[in-house]
């Protein structure tokens, strides 16, 4: 440091540099529960258990980092939150499976959120507590059913495995939006069941592909387009460059010869081959191989019957 008059001062200070993460929440549920802490379906209790880590400066840094953590959590219902402070964890800078359990009301899920804070931020994440389960439940005002959980919404709403043994059958407009919603139009189907028709079990108008590959479209290839061939017959451009060699043969002897036909690949009638002659020309004349058919241009492919939902 210098000051107007010139004079001059300096100090030398050491400085640790320590790696630094944001905190993270790596793990985080949210199930129904006992008093003790087991886990129930039908419990009166909902349990939160998540794993979190936050960077720990231990002691290479002047002023050690912070480790806290919240979890509030409410009604799906309800306009706000409740706020509690993880204390037990307070500190700890890698949590694994650690819990909270809070009283919740059995016939309502919960919206819950988990924040990890340290000095410098936070992190935070929400999650769901489902209401306890109930073999079947009905809404007040009568405008829902619920099986396998307690009816929150209005509507058919089923939280159990289900099986339907025979046809299922829909009215008004259900059809349609089944049907859109998980094969719409432009949608493709691939099966091996040569008897299936997909206009005959799921509805909708359909058309089968026949004898085409399903290439992905992009940059060069755009949706709809078609192209390719099966077999193909090469250019004479789309030869590759190459040369062919051919030998003639001189005896340069005092006796008369005949050169063999395809050995050498010399038309023998135009040699003079009379002695003492030496030189002499020839010509030249290659066998010609191949019978210029179309090669086969597929890939490895299992055949199967494909088909397009086209309204």
């Amino acid at each position: 440091m210098t000051d107007s008059r010139g004079r001059t001062a300096s100090t030398t200070q050491s400085i640790t540099v320590v790696a630094y993460s944001p905190p993270s929440i790596t793990a985080f549920t949210a199930k129904r529960c006992d008093s003790s802490g087991n886990l129930s379906a039908t419990g009166k209790y909902l349990k939160v258990t998540f794993s979190a880590s936050i960077t720990d400066f231990g002691t290479a840094a002047s002023t050690a980092n912070t480790a806290a953590y919240k979890l509030q959590y409410k009604k799906t219902t309800a306009a706000s939150y409740t706020a509690v402070t993880l204390t037990s964890y307070a500190g700890k800078f890698s949590v694994s499976n650690g819990t909270y359990k809070f009283s919740a009301d059995k016939a309502a899920a919960y919206d819950i959120i988990l924040t990890a804070t340290d000095a410098f931020r936070s992190f935070a994440c929400t999650g769901k507590g489902p209401a306890a389960m109930t073999l079947f439940s009905f809404l007040k005002g009568g405008m829902g059913i619920a099986f396998g959980k307690v009816a929150d919404t209005e509507g058919f709403d089923v939280n159990l495995p289900t099986i339907f043994r025979g046809k299922m059958a829909f009215y008004s407009d259900a059809a349609t939006s089944m049907l859109d919603y998980c094969h719409p139009v432009g949608t493709i189907y691939e099966t091996v069941d040569e008897n299936f028709d997909p206009a005959d079990t799921w509805g909708g108008k359909w058309e089968r592909i026949k004898d085409k590959f399903l290439l992905s479209a992009g940059d060069t290839y755009a949706a709809g387009t078609t192209g390719g061939e099966a077999t193909h017959k090469l250019t004479t451009s789309e030869m590759p460059s190459h040369s062919h060699r051919s030998y003639v043969y001189n005896s340069s002897g005092t006796t008369s010869w005949t050169p063999t036909y395809g050995t050498y690949a010399v038309t023998v009638g135009c040699v003079n081959n009379s002695s003492p002659i030496q030189t002499w020309c020839a010509t030249i004349a290659l066998d010609k191989t191949g019978d210029s058919s179309a090669h086969n241009n597929m890939p490895p492919y299992i055949a199967v019957y494909v088909w397009k939902r086209t309204a």
